[in-house]
C-alpha cells in the first residue's frame, strides 16, 4: 500500500504541471481500509498469542495426545520453547505445581482459539484483497474489484460482518454460547456473538494481556503494582528499571498515520493527519527537558529523517556522505566485514535530526520506535502520563470481560487477573505497555470496522467501514484520470502504517523506468544499531535488564549446559521485529537463477 501511495504522490497534474495524487474513489478507500484493518487484527492476534505469549505461559507438554498437563514435562515442543520452569510464575506453569490451574487452562484455551481467529481474519482479507497473504488488489488510484458486484458483493459483506461481530449461523461458538453451542448470526457491534473477532478481542485478548501484565509486573510500568507469588515474593528477577519497567526503551515515538478516515482525505495527502483513524505524529520524551509532540509530524518524512551507517556494514560511495536523507540513500555493502570492524549490523540507523526551528523538536538527534504503542500515543489513545501529552485515557483501563462471561477463577491470582472492574491498570512505555497498546489498537480498529460505539475511549461513532461500503454501493474503484506518461520523470514518497509500525517508500523514475527505490521499514526503526552516539530503540530497551540464566528444561546437550536469556527475549518480542524485512542482501556471485519454460511447466511436462 505504501508503494501505491509513493507512485500516486509522484504523478503530475496534466494541466498545471504541479504534483497531484490519483485519488481513490470513496468505495476504493473503504475496501483498502477493510483489507488493511483485518490485516491488523490478524497480525495483532498472531503476535501476542503465537509469537509472544509463550515467553510467559508454559505450553502443554508432549506427547500431546489430549494430555494438556504433559505426561513428559521436559518434552514441551512444539507448543512452547524449552525453558526451565524457573522462568515461569507458578500461575502460568502446567501441571501440579500450579496453585491456580484454572488460570493456565484458560490462557492455553485462548491460545488455541487465537489460531482460529487469525484464520477468520485472513479469510476476510482473501475475499476483499484477492488473496492472502500479500493481497494483490492494489493499483495506483484505487483497487481492482470488478467482481465485487451483485451477489458476490452481498456475500462478501455478510462474511465480513459475520466474522467480525454477527456470527455465522450454524458455526460453532468458542464458549458454548448461542443455540446449542452454535452461532445464530444475530450479533451486533455492541453485543458481538461468541466466536467472532470483536468478541474475542474484548473477552479474551485484552483480559489475557492484562493477566500476563499483572503476573509479570516487573515488565510493566511501575504504576501497576502487579501480583505477588503465593509465598509472598514478587515475580520476576531484580527490580524494574529506574521508574519505567523492563523494556522502557528510548521514549520517542513515530507514526505516519493509517486507515484514512475522512472521505476527503484520500491517498497521498498524508500531511493532514487528522484524516486518519490512527494518527500521524512524533512524540519526543527521551533526552529533552519537557515532552514534545510535533505539530506537523510528516515534516520528518521530507526533512528530518536521516539514515546513518556508523555501525552498519555499509560504505559511502565517496568520502563521508552519510547521514543521508532516506530519499537520497543508496545501499553499498562492505566487501569484507573486517573492513569495518566497528560495524555489527546489516540495518541502517534511521534518526530524527532536528535543527530546532519551527515546530520541530529541540535541536538534536533522536532514535525513535514505531509500532502500535507509537500510533496509540500519537493518537491520544494511550496516555503515557507525561505532562502536556495527556490523552483521553489517563485513568487507565479496567480489564475487559471481568464483569461478563469469563470463567469463574478462584485463588491467589484472581483479584488481579479478571477483576475487579474498579482496579484499572495504567499506561507507560514498558514491555507490557507494548502488548497492552497493541490489544487496545485491535479493539480500536475492530470498532471502526464494525461501527461500534462501546462507550470506551476506543469507540467509533460512525457507521463503520463495512456499513459505509454498503452505503457507497456499486461503482468504480479506480481513479483513471491519470496515466504514467503524465509523469515520465518524477519522484514521490508514500507512507503508511503496517501492523509492525511506520512504513515509508521513496521512488524516483526517469522515462518511466525506476532509477531509485528506497524503503524505511518498521523493523529498521526499531532494531537499528548505534549511530551518532545513540543506541537503537531495542538496544536501549534491553539495557540493565536482569538476566537469570537458568539452565534450559532439557538440561545438557553434548555435555554443555544450555542457557537462555528469556528476560531479554521477552522485551525484543514485544517489538515484533522482522529482521528479514529490514535486511535485504543478495550475493550476486553466489546467487543462482533458474530459467523456466512456462509452457512446459503449465502443461506439467
Amino acid at each position: 500500500m505504501a508503494a501505491c501511495y509513493a507512485v500516486e504522490n509522484s504523478l503530475l497534474d496534466p494541466v498545471s504541471g504541479y504534483p497531484f495524487q490519483a485519488d481513490p474513489t470513496p468505495r476504493a478507500r473503504l475496501i483498502r481500509n477493510i483489507v488493511l484493518g483485518f490485516e491488523f487484527l490478524m497480525s495483532h492476534i498472531l503476535h501476542f498469542y503465537i509469537l509472544a505469549a509463550l515467553d510467559y505461559v508454559q505450553g502443554p507438554g508432549q506427547p500431546f495426545g489430549g494430555n494438556l498437563t504433559g505426561a513428559v514435562p521436559d518434552q514441551s515442543g512444539p507448543w512452547t520453547p524449552d525453558y526451565s520452569n524457573a522462568y515461569y510464575h507458578p500461575g502460568t506453569q502446567r501441571g501440579g505445581a500450579n496453585p491456580v490451574p484454572a488460570v493456565w487452562d484458560d490462557i492455553i484455551l485462548d491460545y488455541v482459539l487465537a489460531v482460529q481467529m487469525q484464520r477468520k481474519a485472513a479469510e476476510v482479507q482473501g475475499v476483499f484483497g484477492a488473496r492472502w497473504p500479500m493481497f494483490s488488489n492494489l493499483v495506483c488510484g484505487g483497487v481492482t474489484h470488478p467482481y465485487l458486484e451483485g451477489q458476490n458483493f452481498t456475500d462478501a459483506i455478510n462474511l465480513a460482518e459475520g466474522i467480525l461481530y454477527k456470527g455465522i449461523a450454524g458455526e460453532a461458538t468458542l464458549e458454548g454460547g448461542g443455540a446449542a453451542g452454535l452461532q445464530t448470526g444475530t450479533g451486533t457491534p455492541a453485543t458481538p456473538e461468541d466466536g467472532t473477532l470483536l468478541h474475542f478481542i474484548r473477552e479474551h485478548y485484552i483480559p489475557t494481556v492484562q493477566a500476563v501484565a499483572a503476573i509479570y509486573s516487573n515488565y510493566d510500568n511501575p504504576a501497576n503494582t502487579g501480583l505477588q507469588n503465593p509465598d509472598g515474593s514478587w515475580t520476576g528477577i531484580g527490580v524494574p528499571n529506574a521508574g519505567l519497567g523492563y523494556g522502557a526503551g528510548c521514549g520517542n515515538f513515530v507514526s505516519y498515520g493509517g486507515l484514512h478516515d475522512d472521505a476527503a482525505e484520500l491517498a497521498g495527502d498524508l500531511t493532514q493527519h487528522p484524516g486518519h483513524l490512527l494518527k500521524a505524529g512524533v512524540t519526543v520524551t527521551g533526552g529533552v527537558a519537557n515532552p514534545y509532540r510535533y505539530e506537523n509530524p510528516m515534516g520528518i518524512v521530507q526533512t528530518d529523517l536521516q539514515e546513518f551507517i556508523d555501525s552498519s556494514w555499509f560504505n559511502d560511495e565517496t568520502g563521508n556522505e552519510h547521514p543521508k536523507h532516506a530519499a537520497d540513500g543508496y545501499t553499498k555493502p562492505v566487501q569484507d566485514k573486517t573492513d569495518k570492524p566497528a560495524a555489527y549490523s546489516w540495518c541502517k540507523s534511521p534518526r530524527i535530526v532536528s535543527d530546532g526551528s519551527g515546530d520541530a523538536a529541540p535541536a538534536g538527534t533522536y532514535a525513535a520506535e514505531v509500532g502500535p504503542i507509537s500510533r496509540m500515543i500519537n493518537s491520544g489513545l494511550y496516555n503515557i502520563g507525561l505532562g502536556g501529552l495527556a490523552g483521553p485515557t489517563g485513568a487507565g483501563i479496567a480489564p475487559f470481560g471481568v464483569c461478563g462471561n469469563r470463567p469463574a477463577i478462584g485463588g491467589t491470582l484472581a483479584p488481579l487477573l479478571w477483576g475487579p472492574c474498579s482496579n484499572p491498570q495504567t499506561f507507560g512505555m514498558s514491555t507490557m505497555d507494548r502488548h497492552r497498546s497493541r490489544a487496545l489498537e485491535a479493539l480500536t480498529i475492530a470498532n471502526a470496522l464494525a461501527g461500534c460505539n462501546d462507550g470506551t475511549p476506543w469507540a467509533y461513532t460512525g457507521p463503520g467501514y463495512i456499513a459505509d461500503l454498503v452505503s457507497a454501493g456499486s461503482g468504480n474503484t479506480v481513479d483513471k484520470s491519470w496515466a504514467p506518461s503524465q509523469s515520465a520523470s518524477a519522484q514521490g514518497w508514500g507512507s503508511n502504517e503496517a501492523p509492525r509500525g511506520a512504513l515509508l517508500h521513496y521512488v524516483s523514475y526517469d522515462k518511466n523506468r525506476i532509477n531509485r527505490y528506497q524503503c524505511v521499514v518498521p523493523t529498521t526503526w526499531n532494531v537499528n544499531p548505534e549511530a551518532d552516539g545513540i543506541k537503537g530503540p531495542i538496544e536501549q530497551a534491553i539495557i540493565d535488564t536482569g538476566v537469570s540464566g537458568y539452565e534450559s528444561a532439557s538440561g545438557r546437550s553434548g555435555g554443555t549446559a544450555q542457557y537462555v536469556s528469556v528476560e531479554v527475549l521477552r522485551i525484543v518480542h514485544a517489538f515484533d521485529p522482522c529482521i528479514g524485512c529490514a535486511v535485504h542482501m543478495v550475493d550476486g556471485k553466489k546467487a543462482k537463477g533458474k530459467r523456466l519454460n512456462i509452457k512446459k511447466e503449465v502443461r506439467g511436462q
